[in-house]
């Protein structure tokens, strides 16, 4: 019902409008609309440039104000020049020809700018019901059952009325927005919809080299942040929260985060909704695997054959304290984290023998010939450990206390 009453109100006002106006100011009105939309979107890298010179840095209103700011400009100046022709034409007729012809000219156009009015209002209406359309499809994804703010609610009534009248058909055939546009929306969507799924993606493997950003750490140690997200608060109050608000003024991280996002989208969706990623499980080292300690003693075991029963019990007391809590973290470009890697360090004053802290140690994997090889830095040299993979289980019998993991995921 709002989206008939919408354009009956805007076709009425602006065939009006052409009536007063006149077919001369309506007819350049209507070229400027058709060379607006026309140029909008080509020219929008200039006018982004001019909006970062003024300080405009949001990626939201670089984003959107570009094409409608081209768009009104051009419109603006055919509305101006028609303002010129219109008096030049209504000054001849009104002082150089006669009753009979300015009457006669009156007429026409006025009901030729009642005719061109009702063209201009027909593509108005298109241009409204595109923007409903486009920003529709977020502010759905994004709804609450309350606490969403009236803007929100009134786009998402629009667009579930523009889909009741089947005008959705009509804008969709002129939307110029990308496939990977509805794509991010369907993304956040069910993210914001499902919060247990932030473990999930921050295991991603296109995301695990740059999830190690100190900026990202927060969300996961922030405990109102989780609280937050487990009470399914309204959009308001998660954009609110310090987090995403630190995270929202980071641009250039947010220009990061989308450069690898951007292409892997589908394959993201597909892994949030079934744990597997069709592109990088060709890639059996990618993701994050937990320390396996009895897989990783037995292979201490192998490797240190007299040990007496004593000793591997001390060993493995040892051992498994240690390496409570020690992970491993494989990327596509190549980047490998080991995460709470215990070091011997030499005493500090006070205290009479090494000691043992944990650090996060980062290296690269390559692999030659399916075969996989980690290289990290270690006490100051560069060591390289052959990779042995199988059954979702990593391990690493030439390190020293050997090492055994297997895949974390949720």
């Amino acid at each position: 019902m709002t989206i008939w009453i919408l354009v009956l109100v805007l076709l009425a006002s602006v065939t009006a409008l052409g009536y007063r106006q006149g077919g001369v100011r309506v007819a350049f009105s209507l070229v400027g609309i058709l060379l607006g939309v026309w140029l909008a979107i080509p020219m929008s890298p200039w006018m982004g440039k001019v909006l970062g010179w003024i300080g405009v840095k949001h990626p939201f209103w670089a984003w959107i104000l570009p094409p409608v700011l081209v768009f009104w400009l051009i419109n603006g100046l055919f509305k101006a020049v028609a303002f010129q022709v219109h008096r030049k034409v209504d000054v001849f007729f009104k002082y150089h020809a006669g009753d009979l012809h300015r009457a006669l000219f009156e007429r026409l156009n006025a009901r030729l700018g009642a005719c061109l009015g009702f063209v201009n209002g027909t593509i108005y209406t298109l241009l409204v019901c595109l923007g409903i359309y486009m920003f529709g499809y977020w502010t759905t994804q994004l709804g609450s059952e309350e606490g969403d703010p009236w803007t929100m609610r009134l786009f998402n009534r629009l667009a579930h009325d523009l889909e009741e009248t089947r005008l959705h058909r009509a804008v969709a055939a002129l939307d110029p927005l990308p496939e990977v546009y509805y794509q991010a929306a369907d993304f956040v969507g069910l993210l914001f919809h499902n919060p247990m799924l932030e473990g999930r993606l921050a295991r991603y493997p296109a995301l695990l080299e740059i999830a190690e950003r100190p900026e990202l750490h927060g969300f996961a140690q922030d405990t109102s942040w989780t609280q937050l997200r487990q009470s399914r608060a309204p959009l308001r109050e998660v954009l609110a929260h310090p987090q995403m608000t630190a995270l929202m003024q980071n641009l250039d991280l947010l220009r990061e985060i989308w450069a690898i996002l951007e292409p892997d989208l589908p394959d993201l969706m597909a892994y949030l909704e079934t744990g597997r990623s069709p592109k990088y499980e060709k890639e059996p080292i990618l993701g994050t695997w937990a320390f396996d300690f009895r897989t990783a003693f037995v292979l201490y075991r192998k490797a240190n054959p007299r040990m007496t029963a004593l000793q591997l019990r001390e060993a493995r007391k040892h051992l498994s304290g240690i390496f409570l809590n020690t992970s491993l973290v494989a990327a596509p470009s190549g980047f490998v984290a080991l995460k709470n890697y215990p070091v011997t360090r030499a005493p500090r004053p006070g205290e009479t023998a090494p000691a043992t802290e944990h650090r996060t140690i980062t290296g690269r994997w390559r692999s030659e010939n399916g075969r996989y090889t980690i290289e990290v830095q270690l006490e100051g040299q560069q060591t390289a450990w052959p990779v042995e993979i199988a059954n979702d289980r990593l391990q690493i019998p030439s390190a020293n206390p050997p090492l055994a993991f297997e895949r974390d995921s949720v």
